[in-house]
């Protein structure tokens, strides 16, 4: 598995996954063809599938356990609360863009950042 060394290339990792996060609202802007809803569906199949390959091909690399090895390691509630957590941040972010189809960016986003 590839953990980040340093701080910065943390920072780094998550600069990166940050901007892949936005890049929905961009990527529909420019398929044009697909209503918000759905390309946001769409978005979240790709990005499931994305991270699977990820972890399988990317997993395996470096001198500590690989992708499967942990799998074996984890435990089942650990497992289980991941996926609750997943599908949970999934309904939260499919909320967030049905909104932003109803109402627009500027009216729906700054809700759900109250900072």
């Amino acid at each position: 598995m590839l953990i980040p060394s340093s701080y910065a290339l943390a920072l780094a990792a998550l600069c990166a996954a940050a901007f892949l996060w936005g890049a929905w609202a961009n990527l529909q802007k420019a398929s044009g063809k697909y209503r918000f809803e759905y390309f946001a569906l769409y978005f979240s199949v790709g990005g499931l599938l994305g991270s699977l390959i990820a972890a399988v091909t990317l997993g395996s690399m470096g001198s500590d356990l690989t992708f499967e090895d942990n799998l074996v390691i984890a435990g089942r509630r650990n497992m289980a609360t991941a996926l609750a957590a997943g599908v949970l941040a999934c309904i939260a972010n499919y909320l967030t863009v049905a909104g932003v189809a109803v109402g627009g960016m500027a009216v729906a986003v700054p809700p759900t950042f109250p900072f």
